[in-house]
């Protein structure tokens, strides 16, 4: 008859779960761990895990080990959206990217935060300690992954890899931004009542409300003209005010200041006309060419008579 001893140094993985990934190398068991004696009773007061009948000494002992299936059971689901956690704890913490909800207070300025972890490196900046230091360029930082994922500018190094689309990315939290431009969730939806907008980015919602509110806080420092977001300044001072043009053209001299001016140029070369006229099916290089076209007397004529 099949007996198992009790022990303390080894690990009885058991057989039914064989999908459950376990450790490579054998790690000691808790002394509080009991293996299953199938020949007996189990002992008194004990606790025992309902998935495969293992049994424990203590709640804590058999806790920590249930973890292992709640990873393959994610019993928790967002009420919000289709995501879900192995516990109430992971739940209740996503939901705070649905409500705006923001529990943990910076005492300094003010500031709140959804998680703490994120408010301690905040209040790491008041204290304007910054210990670590790019050896490169001799910038400054108050925490070490920061120091990495800027040192990565300097080496180019991408180890980040979308496995649906193979783009690369300095971090993991870059990453897991752009997985969302793969799912169809769209978490954030505008608070005001007369529009539908949902979108993909908390960022992307910000943003889209100042077009109901007007807001234009990003201000260009050479012209003085306003953008709703940071990226939009950003170009803007590419193609008004900078010299540099280091997108290059392979098929002509011309040079830009960003990628996408490159690339709507390059239709020029291939004749590639991806945007069509609703009303006469007419193709143009680019959208401006194209909102230009519905601006004509001859397509306002058009129109009026499809009408």
């Amino acid at each position: 008859m099949e007996r198992y001893e009790i022990s303390s140094n080894v690990i009885f993985p058991p057989p039914q779960l064989d999908d459950i990934p376990y450790p490579t190398s054998p790690q000691p068991v808790s002394p509080n761990h009991i293996s299953k004696l199938p020949s007996i009773n189990p002992p008194e007061n004990s606790f025992i895990c309902k998935p495969c009948s293992f049994t424990f000494s203590s709640f804590e002992a058999r806790y920590e080990h249930e973890k292992m299936h709640l990873r393959k059971e994610k019993k928790f689901r967002c009420h919000y959206c289709t995501s879900t956690f192995i516990n109430e704890s992971q739940k209740r913490r996503h939901h705070r990217a649905h409500t705006g909800e923001r529990p943990h207070k910076c005492n300094t300025c003010g500031k709140r935060f959804a998680e703490k972890a994120n408010m301690i490196v905040h209040i790491s900046t008041h204290l304007k300690q910054k210990p670590f230091k790019c050896l490169t360029c001799g910038k400054r930082y108050t925490q070490k992954g920061s120091l990495i994922a800027h040192e990565r500018t300097h080496s180019g190094e991408l180890p980040f890899q979308c496995k649906i689309c193979d783009t690369k990315f300095r971090t993991n939290g870059v990453l897991g931004v752009h997985m969302r431009v793969h799912s169809n969730e769209y978490m954030f939806k505008c608070p005001y009542e007369d529009c539908s907008g949902m979108f993909k980015h908390k960022s992307t919602l910000t943003t889209h409300k100042r077009t109901h509110t007007g807001q234009k806080p990003h201000m260009c420092e050479f012209c003085g003209k306003s953008f709703t977001d940071g990226s939009a300044l950003f170009f803007h001072r590419r193609r008004k005010h900078s010299n540099k043009r280091p997108h290059c053209c392979k098929i002509c001299p011309k040079a830009f200041s960003d990628n996408s001016s490159l690339k709507r140029h390059q239709s020029v070369h291939t004749k590639e006309r991806k945007y069509r006229c609703d009303v006469c099916q007419k193709g143009f290089a680019t959208s401006g060419s194209r909102s230009a076209h519905y601006r004509t007397k001859r397509h306002i004529r058009a129109l009026n008579v499809q009408n």
